[in-house]
Order: C-alpha cells, then structure tokens, then sequence
C-alpha cells in the first residue's frame, strides 16, 4: 500500500478526517465544540495498514487542515498526544488555550 498517492479529507457529515486507501480507511473522530473548539477523540488506522506509517500521516494532515483554518484543538486521542508533543514546534500553538499535553 503506498499511502504518498492519497490525502487525508475532512468528512464533516461524519464528523471524521479520512484517509481511504485502496484497502481501508484510516479516521480520526472529532466533535466540535460550543465555542468552536475541535475535540479530536479518536484514531483508528486498519490494521493491515500497521507500520506504514498511516496513523503519522493521517494526524500531520488533519493538524495542517485545522491550522490552515486557524481552528484550535483539545487533543483527547492519546496518539494524538504523543505526536503533538513530538512536533511541538509546528503544532503546539494549535491547542486551545489552557490545554496541557
């Protein structure tokens, strides 16, 4: 599976980022927020698609769609967690105000 040929989209009827390959689905689960802040609850990547790579590719261009948009996040998925801090310095200022890794 060679992931480079496909992107990750925002699928808001499903309230999910996607990244469907020709064998799966990868997702992750959002709510949005009263005050507009985008809870990302949950990543699932199949399980074929383990150490390729996909659950890194899915979250690096889900972050760059909501900064692109100027949306601040509340991270709860732990993965999420790990790859935020791991990557501080190109994704810590999308966290909402007052949330701790």
């Amino acid at each position: 599976m060679n992931l480079a040929n496909h992107k990750t989209i925002d699928n808001p009827s499903k309230q999910r980022f996607e990244l469907e390959g020709d064998d799966g689905i990868a997702v992750i689960d959002y709510k949005i927020g009263k005050t507009g802040k985008w809870y990302l609850v949950h990543t699932e990547v199949p399980e074929n698609w383990e150490g390729l790579g996909a659950g890194y590719k899915i979250v690096r261009e889900a972050l760059n769609i909501l900064d692109q948009r100027g949306e601040k996040i509340i991270p709860i998925c732990p993965f999420i967690k790990v790859f935020i801090k791991k990557h501080k310095d190109d994704y810590e200022h999308l966290l909402a105000d007052g949330v701790k890794l």
